[in-house]
């Protein structure tokens, strides 16, 4: 709303209303989910992949300061 109280709407905001108040159909809302989920699982296999990662660098730093304390 602007500030002299007229309401513009822009040739394709109808149209994008009446989509938001109906469920998505066909292949566009499913594809939009399972992508969602894909980078989901991704991201967390990648976090846990970063945390071996650290871990592993962590024994190798405790090996070599009890390998020098030897």
């Amino acid at each position: 709303m602007s500030s002299g109280g007229f309401h513009v709407h822009g040739p394709h905001d109808h149209e994008l209303e009446h989509a938001a108040q109906h469920e998505p159909k066909g292949l566009a809302g499913q594809l939009a989910v399972i992508t969602a989920v894909l980078a989901t699982v991704g991201a967390f296999f990648s976090y846990m992949g970063g945390a071996t990662q650290a871990n592993a660098a962590l024994y190798k730093n405790d090996a070599a300061i009890k390998k020098t304390e030897a």
